[in-house]
Parts: C-alpha cells; sequence; structure tokens
C-alpha cells in the first residue's frame, strides 16, 4: 500500500473545493465522500489514473472523481512508496493546472 500525501499547493486547491462545494450543492457532504475514496484507491491501486501529458515534469496522472467532476492530478514515487496529490482542478475551469 502506498502512502498519500497532499502538496502545500494542492491543500489551498482542496480548501478552495470542498468550501465551494459545501457553500454550493445540495449534497455537500460528496465532496468527502469522494476525496476518500479517491484517497484510497491511490493508495492501493496507484496507477488507476491517465497519464497527464501535458504536464512538464514526467510521470503526472490524474483522476477524475466523477460525480464532483474534480481531477485529482498526482505523481507515484515508487522508491518511497509514496503517491504525492499535486493539484485539485474542477474540469469547469477548463484547461488543467500548470504542473
Amino acid at each position: 500500500m502506498f502512502a498519500v500525501e497532499i502538496a502545500p499547493r494542492a491543500v489551498g486547491e482542496l480548501r478552495r473545493v470542498v468550501t465551494w462545494w459545501q457553500e454550493h450543492s445540495r449534497r455537500p457532504e460528496l465532496i468527502d465522500l469522494e476525496l476518500s475514496d479517491a484517497i484510497e484507491a491511490l493508495s492501493i491501486f496507484p496507477e488507476v489514473g491517465a497519464p497527464y501529458p501535458s504536464a512538464k515534469r514526467p510521470g503526472v496522472r490524474r483522476r477524475l472523481m466523477s460525480a464532483t467532476q474534480v481531477y485529482v492530478y498526482y505523481r507515484i514515487i515508487e522508491p518511497e512508496q509514496l503517491v504525492r496529490i499535486l493539484a485539485f482542478w474542477h474540469t469547469a475551469r477548463g484547461n488543467g493546472p500548470r504542473l
């Protein structure tokens, strides 16, 4: 099993996404549930996400949290058995983050 770490930049993005979702959604708990499921999936199957070829860094992948339409961008760091989440990005924002 891989450890999952959220980079400082991604923490700020996540706070904004969660706040927006809780203030505007009819199902405010959905973001927490979907995030929990995504982190668990990444810890067990880190290659579940698709490669993100637009990234400047090699090895960036993304996984869509389909109910909330938020992408989780991350890298797998094999020697450390670590998944580092780099960004959270809602599909309505258009182009993905600069990574």
